[in-house]
């Protein structure tokens, strides 16, 4: 038993090793395209970026404003203060790991570029979170209980002074 002979009126060739034959305008297109032409995947790093820049920054600053009241207990170190300042950069180190390892050409360029909008954003973030949380306005001073005239005195000697 031969196989019956097949007309050659097929003008791509196919072969076992895909399973659909190459399309003319992808081949011609990567024909046109020069040697070194590398794409970025750069909506990965933008995403990842802003994923990790509100992690980190907002995982910060819900913390500084939920555990401390006040700017008083930030002196002291614990581990809460210092987690205040390493989940942002655990943050920015996973989101580049992330991009280094599912990028497939120029890793290192996509990784520092994530690490860099990272930064970028983070700080953004901890701007405007400072921003919306400050005081409208000041807190006054008490004024002290055994001093009823203070300024009276000091104006009797710049009337003296004058005269």
């Amino acid at each position: 038993m031969t196989p019956a002979p097949v007309a050659a009126t097929c003008s791509v060739p196919i072969t076992l090793w895909y399973p659909k034959p190459l399309n003319r305008s992808t081949a011609s297109t990567r024909a046109s395209r020069p040697e070194g032409y590398n794409q970025m995947r750069l909506k990965l790093v933008l995403i990842s970026s802003l994923i990790a820049a509100v992690a980190g920054a907002g995982a910060a600053t819900g913390i500084i404003l939920s555990v401390f009241s006040s700017l008083k207990p930030i002196t002291r170190p614990g581990v809460v203060v210092v987690s205040t300042y390493l989940l942002p950069v655990i943050a920015i180190l996973l989101a580049s790991i992330f991009v280094y390892r599912h990028t497939a050409r120029r890793r290192k360029l996509q990784a520092i570029l994530t690490a860099t909008l990272s930064i970028l954003l983070t700080i953004l973030i901890f701007i405007v979170a400072s921003i919306v949380t400050a005081r409208r306005v000041p807190i006054e001073p008490e004024a002290p209980s055994g001093i009823t005239h203070a300024n009276a005195g000091s104006a009797d000697i710049l009337s003296a002074m004058s005269a």
